[in-house]
Formats: C-alpha cells, structure tokens, sequence
C-alpha cells in the first residue's frame, strides 16, 4: 500500500510548534469598563482588571488594551469628581443666594404678622391685608419667629429680578413649622410673594 505524497509545503516539525492563539481576558474586561465608565463601579474595576492583565500581556497579549482600560477608567473616575464637586458647588451657590435673598426678608415678615401689624407686613408683600389676617392669627401663639432653615432652595434671575422660593422649617419660640415661601427682589426692594406655614 502506497501513501499519498505530503502537501507541499507540508513541514512536520511546524505543526508541532503551533500553539493555539491565547487571549487576556482581563485586558479585555479591563477596556470595556474603561469604555462604559458607569458612576465609579466599572471604572474600579477596569483599573483593577488592568492591572492584573499587564503581567500576563507578556504570554497571552493584550499590553494596549489594558494600558487603554486603566487609563479610560482613571479619566472617568477624575471626570465624576469633577462633576460632583461643580454639583455640590452649584448647589451651595443657589442655598446662599436664597439665603441671603429670601431668609431674614421673611424672618422679619413673619415677625410683623406675630405682632399682629398688619400694615408693616402689607409693605413687605403684594398677598392682601384680608389673606394675612388668619395667617396673623395661626402665628401669633408661636411667639417670635427665630429662624428659617432652607431645605430645597430654588433661584431665578431674570431681567434683574431675583426669585428666590424654597421648602424649609421655620422655627418660633414656641415650636417649629414647615413653610413655603417665595421671595421677589428687584431694584426697588424684597417682597414676599407668597408664604405657606403649616
């Protein structure tokens, strides 16, 4: 029986020496989260894959991958303290503005309708003399109206008017009340357009 001559070509030592082509999968999870960078969760875990995916890039490859990951990851990481400090930068900006807008105007409304002088308040707000009548009444019990606590603060600017509203607690020297208030300042002054205590 005869054999078939080989391919040519065919060299027998060579298929010996061919070896399956190895992958780094760590490189690879390593990009992807660099890629997706979702809050702080992937890109964690695209620098810790990354890391350990470089000592195996000698044998399996994978080196650029890894390097892209970790370094992808590193800027999503540098980019969301970023945003979170002009966020909470931001944020503080508007609670001061309003503050400073809105707090002691309202302090100092709330103090008259306690006193029970109805025109001081009437100077201080556009709301009718009858509407603040009953919000004099609820008042006057608590006694002095001693702070204002802003909790969710809003603040408009246009065509140089200030609108500040914001939710907070209002603290009397006989309790405390949640409120709602808005308050409008212009070149001419503060008023408060609306209040809500209860």
């Amino acid at each position: 029986m005869t054999q078939a001559p080989p391919p040519v070509g065919y060299n027998p030592s060579a298929v010996h020496m061919q070896q399956p082509a190895q992958s780094n999968p760590l490189a690879i999870v390593s990009l992807i989260c660099g890629i997706v960078g979702c809050l702080f969760i992937t890109p964690i875990v695209g620098i810790i894959t990354g890391l350990m995916a470089l000592p195996k890039a000698k044998v399996a490859g994978g080196k650029g991958m890894a390097i892209a990951g970790i370094v992808l990851s590193i800027l999503w990481i540098i980019g969301g303290i970023g945003f979170g400090a002009a966020t909470y930068w931001g944020v503080n900006k508007i609670y001061s503005m309003v503050a400073d807008t809105a707090k002691q105007p309202t302090i100092t409304f709330i103090n008259h309708l306690v006193d029970g002088d109805i025109a001081a308040a009437s100077k201080m707000t556009d709301i009718r003399e009858d509407q603040l009548k009953p919000i004099s009444d609820y008042v006057k019990p608590l006694g002095k109206c001693q702070d204002v606590t802003i909790e969710t603060p809003n603040l408009q600017m246009k065509n140089g008017i200030t609108t500040a509203s914001f939710t907070g607690t209002a603290t009397f020297e006989k309790g405390t009340k949640h409120i709602e208030a808005m308050v409008v300042a212009d070149g001419s002054g503060v008023k408060v357009q609306s209040i809500e205590l209860k």
